[in-house]
């Protein structure tokens, strides 16, 4: 026998298929390990429920990062966003927050139970995204790897977007 890590996040969902006749666990992918963010290991936040929670904020925005980071000793979600338009940071945070409380039981308690203010958001500057595109097609990537990747991206990643490479 052989031990690897796939990265897949699955879940057995039954021990076997009755009605197939198959006695083998049933699984379901949940996700990559890579496409969630844990915080504090109480939540566990996937790509889709940020994307949903900026979504239904009710601002207009190009794109988006989130990242697990620490400040001080404390663990906490930063969310990272290109607006378009007008954006107030604290009003946006406090709607991202209050959506990611109703579409993740666990993210809600963090603060009610554990009383943590575990969401940092930052705008980034407008037109972030166009440059780092360009920069990745001027370095030769391929389509496929132009786009940074909205969950946990790279220090090197971020600090493009934020317009601190030097371009």
């Amino acid at each position: 026998m052989v031990r690897y890590r796939v990265g897949d996040i699955i879940e057995i969902a039954a021990l076997e298929d009755a009605e197939l006749g198959v006695r083998l666990p049933q699984m379901v992918f949940y996700s990559r390990v890579n496409d969630i963010i844990d915080i504090a290991g109480i939540a566990r936040l996937t790509e889709q429920t940020i994307w949903q929670a900026i979504a239904e904020s009710g601002y207009s925005y190009s794109d988006w990062v989130a990242r697990k980071e620490y400040e001080d000793s404390q663990v906490l979600l930063h969310v990272y966003v290109e607006p378009k338009g007008s954006v107030d940071t604290a009003d946006l945070r406090e709607r991202v927050h209050r959506n990611l409380q109703r579409l993740n039981h666990d993210y809600a308690d963090l603060e009610s139970i554990w009383h943590m203010d575990a969401l940092r958001v930052t705008l980034l500057p407008v037109g972030a995204y166009q440059r780092y595109y360009e920069a990745r097609q001027r370095e030769g990537a391929d389509l496929a790897h132009l786009k940074p990747p909205h969950m946990s991206p790279s220090d090197r990643a971020l600090d493009q977007l934020m317009g601190r490479d030097g371009h």
